[in-house]
Order: structure tokens, then C-alpha cells, then sequence
């Protein structure tokens, strides 16, 4: 009897082995053309970003974000994580679209690589500065004095946001707990069998 209550416990086990894990929202930037170019350092031809949030921005939503992670990409230099300094601010409206953001990213501030990306739809100055602004821009800084720089730049023209919600991992066992549970299943099955036929 004891074993029986062993096997099915396993079973049961395999089956709540696995916890659920949180699903995560992604929000994918594609950027508009770069119009204007500036000095000798290549570009690609748009801003592109990702960055996965531990939750949705939701309806009306005003503010920074915090993320699991960010990558930003002008199609040549791309930057992740850490950065020397970062902006995540998003607004939506009523139906939980994006509609006003400021997102940059910056490495190496103080060497000769210094690369700033950023992306704005930054209307009636709702996250700071001194007037609206919309623009995605790429700046590469050369020296450490940053006098001098190549730049490409989409104003007054910007990209559009995605949202995706990423499924839960969690929700559908891995093969190995697959293969537990079945095992489990199986055993317990048996030993109800003989068990039995030791009785009769």
C-alpha cells in the first residue's frame, strides 16, 4: 500500500513539477529611413530595437520601464546591455498602443568609440527637453573630446512599435516531463494490477 501511495505521488509530482513561469512581453521597434548623414562612420538604414518586458505597458500608461532586456541596432553598430547610460520611456492610449516614446541607448561615453541610438516620438516635450521632438538618430562620436562625430538621422520621421506577448513556457511540459509522468502513470498502473491479483 505504502508503495502505491510512493508511485502515485510521483506521478502527481511530474505533473506540478514544472512551474508556470511568468509570460513576458516584447516590444519591437522598426525605424523609418535615415534622411540625413553626416561624416565617414557607415550606418545602416533604419533604427531597429527589442526589449522584453516582465510585463505589458497596459492602457494609458505614462512612464519609464523597467526591462529583461534591450538591444538596439542601427544596422551597423548594435548595443546591449550593459550600456553607460539608457532611456526607456513609452506612453499609450486607451487601447494600449504606443504612441509617444524616448528610447536611447549609449556605450563607451568616454573613448573613442563612443555610439549614442535613440528613437523619439518625444510629443509636446511629455518626457523632458525643452519642445517635442521625433526623430530616430545614430551618432557615432570620435575622440574623446566628442568634437567630432558621423551622424544619421530620420527627421521628422520615426518607426512604429510591436507588442507581442511571449508564451508561457511554463504552460506545456518539457519531453522529460513528459516521458516522468507517463512513467509515473504507468507504474502506478501496474502495481494497482498486482496488487489486485495478490487480493483475488
Amino acid at each position: 500500500m505504502n508503495t502505491l501511495k510512493t508511485i502515485a505521488f510521483a506521478a502527481l509530482a511530474a505533473v506540478t513539477i514544472a512551474s508556470p513561469a511568468a509570460a513576458t512581453t516584447v516590444l519591437t521597434y522598426v525605424g523609418a529611413d535615415f534622411t540625413f548623414r553626416g561624416g565617414t562612420e557607415p550606418f545602416g538604414d533604419r533604427l531597429t530595437a527589442t526589449i522584453e518586458l516582465a510585463d505589458p505597458l497596459g492602457a494609458n500608461f505614462s512612464g519609464a520601464v523597467s526591462w529583461l532586456s534591450f538591444t538596439i541596432s542601427d544596422g551597423v553598430h548594435t548595443l546591449s546591455a550593459p550600456f553607460a547610460s539608457s532611456r526607456t520611456l513609452f506612453a499609450t492610449n486607451g487601447a494600449g498602443q504606443i504612441v509617444n516614446w524616448r528610447v536611447s541607448a549609449t556605450i563607451n561615453p568616454d573613448s573613442q568609440t563612443a555610439i549614442d541610438l535613440s528613437t523619439a516620438n518625444n510629443l509636446q516635450g511629455q518626457f523632458g527637453g525643452y519642445a517635442a521632438y521625433t526623430s530616430d538618430s545614430a551618432v557615432h562620436n570620435i575622440g574623446i573630446s566628442l568634437n567630432f562625430y558621423s551622424f544619421a538621422e530620420s527627421y521628422p520621421a520615426v518607426g512604429t512599435w510591436t507588442a507581442t506577448t511571449l508564451a508561457d513556457p511554463g504552460a506545456i511540459p518539457e519531453p522529460a516531463t513528459w516521458a516522468l509522468m507517463i512513467a509515473g502513470f504507468g507504474l502506478a498502473g501496474t502495481a494497482l494490477r498486482r496488487r489486485r491479483a495478490v487480493v483475488a
